[in-house]
Parts: C-alpha cells; structure tokens; sequence
C-alpha cells in the first residue's frame, strides 16, 4: 500500500485542503482502472501539449520509465476541467515543457532546498506540483515548501488521480470558476488571495487567475516563514 493511503489507494487530503475540501472525498468519483492506468489517465485529457514521443528517454531526460510511458500516451495534457495539468518533454506546443519547469531560473530556485531531488510533471488548479523523487510521488505545498508522500509509484498515483480527481486535482473548483468568470488558459492557475496556509477559504472570491510561474514565485516567499518539523531520530 501506498505512503498515506487509506484502503484501495485513498489517501487524506493535503494538510490544507483538510477541512476546506472534506467533501471532495464523499461524492463517489470514477473507479479506478484496473489495469493501464497511466495510459487510461492519459487517454481521459485533452489535446497533447508536446509532439509524441520515441520509445525510450534520451540518457540526459529527467523522466523516469514510468514517467515515459505516461507521455508516450500522450505528451503532456490538462485534464478535468483543466484542473490537472501534466507537463510535455522535448518541444511544447503550448505552455512550459517539463524541463524548462524543472530548471532553477524559473522558479524553484525561489524554493532554495525546498525543491531539491524533486523532478515536477504534474500540478493541481491551485499550483500545488507533483514531484518524483526517485520512484515515489509527493505533493509539494507551494505555500509551505512542504512535501507529503502521495503514492509510491506514478501508476499508484495515476489510480488515486482517476478514482479521487475532485479532491487531488480541484476539478469542481476549476468547474465552478470557469462557468463564472471564464476560461483557464495554458500556464494559469487559480491562486487564493489569502494564503490557504494563512487560512484563506477555498471560494470562488478568495482565487485569482494568474500566470502559474508568477504564481509559485509569490508564495516561495511565504514558504520562508514555514520550517519543516524536526525530525524524530
């Protein structure tokens, strides 16, 4: 079983979404795939964001096998209302390419060690990244800096995407906001005006549309006001 999963790949919501979107994990969701859910994942977004793929990585790409094969599917996209948006490799045809989002001059610099060993693919409508670090997937808190184990594969985490969206992507916000002040373009996010972290509310008043790498440099300066807990020996 997956790091913080509770029975058949569901995990509690991140710190800040605990009281704000409890009721994201109530409403039945999808069920998962039981097989190939990478590929069903992939096939659920919408237009490609990159050109496709060869079969294997070049030796210098930070993607993992897994990783690659969820982008051979298809090369980047946005899914759920726009809500998850998984990052292209080589050439975008629109927004960043996972390695201009992964380089220190963009933003995760801001970050100082916060971000190191982390390779970014995938990010909810709040900004808030999926990382790999190694095999393992975790959300990183662009508030906090913080990082919380999520899966313990990209497929692990594919499941728990397809089975829970409304709660790990924020699709009935990005639904909500969409209907009434228009569309989310490529490389925008929603972003709340009061910090979640600060508590802020998860409402429609309290979010603007921003550029997603203006967003993540904003709130790596309220990360410095967050130290991560001591661990215990």
């Amino acid at each position: 079983m997956s790091r913080g999963v509770e029975a058949r790949g569901r995990r509690r919501p991140l710190p800040w979404r605990d009281a704000k979107a409890r009721h994201f994990w109530d409403v039945p969701a999808r069920a998962a795939a039981p097989v190939g859910a990478l590929a069903q994942l992939a096939v659920m977004g919408g237009e490609p964001l990159g050109e496709p793929l060869p079969d294997a990585p070049p030796p210098s790409s930070p993607c993992t096998a897994e990783l690659w094969r969820l982008l051979s599917v298809k090369n980047g996209f946005y899914a759920f209302e726009s809500a998850l948006h998984v990052f292209p490799v080589g050439r975008a045809r629109a927004g960043h390419t996972l390695e201009a989002w992964n380089a220190d001059g963009l933003w995760r610099s801001a970050y100082g060690r916060k971000a190191d060993g982390c390779v970014f693919f995938a990010e909810d409508v709040f900004g808030t990244q999926f990382c790999l670090r190694g095999e393992a997937v975790f959300a990183f808190d662009p508030e906090t800096g913080f990082l919380e184990p999520v899966a313990d594969t990209l497929d692990d985490w594919a499941e728990q995407v397809l089975a829970y969206y409304r709660a790990l992507t924020g699709s009935e916000i990005a639904q909500a906001w969409q209907r009434e002040k228009g569309p989310l373009w490529a490389g925008q996010r929603l972003i709340p005006k009061v910090p979640f972290a600060c508590g802020g509310s998860l409402t429609l008043d309290n979010l603007d549309r921003v550029d997603a790498v203006e967003g993540m440099r904003v709130r790596a300066e309220l990360s410095e006001y967050f130290a991560p807990c001591p661990q215990r020996g």
